[in-house]
């Protein structure tokens, strides 16, 4: 059966909105992945209460457009991360190839492989405290990748061009 506190809140954004900000409230801390898990909603849920109020820009699905992007967003963190690991590196995206299969990325400190396939939607964000990062989700808003900007050797102008660049016509 049904958690009907989940599923109103699937229905209704600013239920999730809310519910997150209590959250919040009460664990400031705490990261948006175990808020949603708190909450009963996927971290994707979380992430589009943002859109359109400020903070979340809802991607356009090209996702082989944005990998080649990335090299000028300068110094990085990429992370990835399930229920049994977290992979981060620090590093540069300068060494992207592109294919209909996928993304590579070979760089000495970044080494990845992009399976497009999974990713389904995508945002960039900007904090309140001015934190940037490029987020991806799979179909069910679980996290498949995400991109943070780091204030040592970032390109913040770099990021918000990127961000207007493939931003989503609708913001709704």
């Amino acid at each position: 059966m049904p958690d009907t506190v989940t599923e109103s809140l699937r229905r209704d954004p600013a239920a999730v909105a809310k519910s997150w900000s209590d959250y919040k409230a009460a664990n400031p801390k705490s990261r948006a992945r175990d808020a949603a898990a708190a909450i009963g909603v996927s971290e994707g849920e979380l992430v589009a209460t943002q859109v359109g109020a400020g903070g979340a820009t809802r991607l356009q699905p090209r996702w082989k457009a944005p990998p080649g992007a990335l090299p000028r967003l300068g110094t990085v963190m990429a992370l990835t991360r399930n229920d049994w690991a977290v992979h981060e590196k620090v590093g540069r995206y300068d060494q992207v190839q592109v294919s209909d299969m996928g993304g590579i990325v070979l760089d000495p400190d970044i080494d990845l492989r992009l399976f497009f396939s999974r990713w389904h939607h995508g945002f960039a964000i900007v904090e309140a405290e001015g934190r940037r990062s490029l987020q991806v989700f799979d179909r069910d808003g679980t996290a498949v990748h995400k991109v943070f900007l780091r204030d040592e050797g970032g390109d913040k102008a770099a990021f918000d061009k990127l961000a207007a660049d493939f931003r989503h016509q609708d913001q709704a």
